[in-house]
């Protein structure tokens, strides 16, 4: 992953968009073709603490829920192990010889925790380690959301659509822990997921999407 000299670059408008992300966390798009919650209590994609439903009128804020989901995640996801696989330096935005210099094979990978909510959407807690686009460690780990809509008969298909709220840290900065906040999308097959991230930036700096491969053990 190839980070802007700047790291800070465009944090506070993918920020903007983490916040308007985050304020459909609880709630579903109509028509939207995902999971009820006893069918993904049957295929076994989420799990309840047994609780008591919250009082629908009494709705908390967005940070008090994203707080609870993490709790959540943390208590009661499911195991993930995650591959790192590849960085593409987008070609638009990078002359042919910067292309030549930068690693592309990010290779590495981490452990995570996931669920399923009530509407089928993801919530993923995950730190992974990998190489950077200069074949150093680089670490990135935090909180994820992604809005899910299942396909098949069966819904064992879904495409997801999000936001990583994540803190990375790499060599030409000390491995400083910096914010780092990215959009994200997924598509999965029951267990197996293949997720991706954008870093923006500027001409021959980040424009790199970063992907990886993921299993969640039931």
């Amino acid at each position: 992953m190839h980070m802007p000299h700047r790291p800070i670059h465009g944090f506070f408008i993918l920020l903007l968009f983490g916040l308007a992300m985050l304020v459909m966390l609880g709630t579903h798009p109509a028509g939207a073709t995902s999971l009820s919650l006893p069918e993904a209590q049957e295929l076994g994609l989420f799990e309840t603490s047994g609780g008591k439903a919250a009082n629908a009128q009494e709705k908390p804020g967005i940070l008090c829920r994203l707080t609870n989901r993490i709790v959540q995640t943390w208590h009661e996801g499911n195991l993930n192990l995650i591959a790192t696989v590849y960085a593409w330096h987008n070609r638009l935005m990078y002359d042919e010889k910067k292309i030549r210099r930068y690693n592309e094979k990010a290779w590495g990978g981490g452990l995570g925790k996931s669920i399923f909510d009530e509407d089928g959407d993801s919530h993923m807690l995950f730190v992974t380690v990998f190489n950077d686009s200069w074949k150093k460690p680089q670490y990135y780990g935090g909180y994820a959301f992604m809005k899910n809509w299942y396909f098949g008969s069966n819904n064992d298909f879904r495409f997801g659509a999000g936001i990583s709220l994540g803190i990375t840290g790499r060599h030409e900065y000390d491995y400083i822990p910096l914010p780092l906040p990215l959009p994200v999308i997924g598509i999965g097959y029951k267990q197996l997921s293949i997720d991706a991230a954008y870093i923006p930036g500027t001409y021959n700096n980040g424009n790199v999407l970063f992907t990886w491969v993921r299993w969640t053990f039931n």
